[in-house]
């Protein structure tokens, strides 16, 4: 059934998506099948032509854009967001290793789109147990006394153990 993989399907679109933006914006648009979107020369990539066509910085902000839906529909798509960022740093050190200003500019950027669009969840989780990233950091929170939703500790137990058996066993049997 298709349910069975519940909010996965989207979380790996947003994934997808924000991947795939990143690497328009790196040029890369011949390992992509040809198939990207025309994508603007790195001397025009933050120039603005009228055309009504994206450049460079433009894909940058979809990917961060999409980042930021796959952590907010899913904590695990956290992950992406630290993923991509790294691939925008490695692309940006490796073209133009000179332009610090456009780095950090572009960084901040890049933070400030995604944290934008992943602060809707983490704040009303924030309003509701305490923890923004509520059961997930429970013992920090409830240290700095915030978190205000206490884990039952049996649940909190399924939790891990289910995680820990799709992590080792689940494998195991899919290979037999």
């Amino acid at each position: 059934s298709a349910w069975t993989s519940g909010i996965d399907v989207g979380s790996c679109l947003f994934a997808f998506l924000a991947v795939y933006s990143i690497l328009a914006w790196a040029g890369l648009k011949d390992r992509l099948g040809g198939q990207a979107p025309d994508i603007p020369e790195r001397s025009q990539r933050n120039s603005s032509d009228g055309s009504g066509n994206f450049t460079g910085q433009g894909w940058l902000m979809v990917s961060a854009l999409m980042a930021g839906f796959a952590f907010g529909s899913k904590y695990q798509g956290g992950i992406i967001i630290i993923s991509v960022f790294i691939i925008f740093i490695g692309f940006t050190i490796m073209n133009d290793p000179g332009n610090i200003k456009a780095l950090i500019k572009n960084s901040l950027l890049f933070a400030a789109v995604s944290t934008l669009v992943v602060s809707p969840w983490l704040i009303k989780n924030f309003w509701d147990t305490g923890n923004p990233v509520f059961p997930f950091l429970a013992p920090l929170f409830e240290r700095l006394n915030l978190q205000k939703v206490s884990l039952d500790p049996e649940q909190w137990a399924v939790f891990i153990g289910e995680n820990r058996y799709f992590l080792t066993n689940s494998w195991k049997e899919h290979w037999k």
